[in-house]
């Protein structure tokens, strides 16, 4: 029930005033947001990721030792956004320098659900995908790029 008393509007004898303030600061913070990626901080070494020659997101990526034994635990993961960048961090304070080495790969599914990884890439031995950062022939403006294989991603989709 809206009363109009005295020039004042009040819902059930309280002012609305603060409430319609409230809304409208709320309805401003919300659309204070930004879905630039552009703008977001991001930290790690940065890899790219294709299959049949596109970038493709929901992609995570373990890099191991060269000298994996099963069991081992991955010294960096990431996750790949939709334009392919995934960016690395290790996943321990004891985790080797990631630079001049070759590194093991296993890739697993991080996707909508409409589609998986083989489950054969995300073991790194089974995978035989190596990578390397830092390397003679890498320049500072690129990075290591993971292709998976032709096959490598089965659809969901019945």
């Amino acid at each position: 029930m809206i009363l109009l008393t005295a020039g004042k509007f009040c819902f059930m004898n309280r002012p609305i005033l603060p409430l319609i303030v409230l809304g409208i600061c709320t309805v401003c913070l919300i659309g204070c947001g930004s879905s630039d990626d552009s703008l977001m901080v991001r930290e790690g070494h940065l890899v790219k990721v294709f299959y049949d020659e596109k970038p493709i997101g929901g992609v995570e990526v373990r890099l191991y030792n060269v000298s994996y034994v099963d069991g081992d635990e991955p010294a960096y993961v990431g996750f790949s956004d939709p334009s392919g960048s995934a960016y690395l961090t290790p996943l321990g304070e004891n985790s080797p320098a990631i630079d001049s080495m070759q590194w093991k790969v296993a890739v697993l599914s991080d996707g909508d659900g409409s589609w998986m990884i083989d489950p054969k890439y995300n073991d790194p031995a089974k995978a035989a995908m190596e990578i390397q950062f830092g390397g003679d022939d890498s320049s500072a403006d690129s990075s290591p790029t993971i292709r998976l294989p032709s096959g490598a991603i089965r659809s969901m989709a019945r």
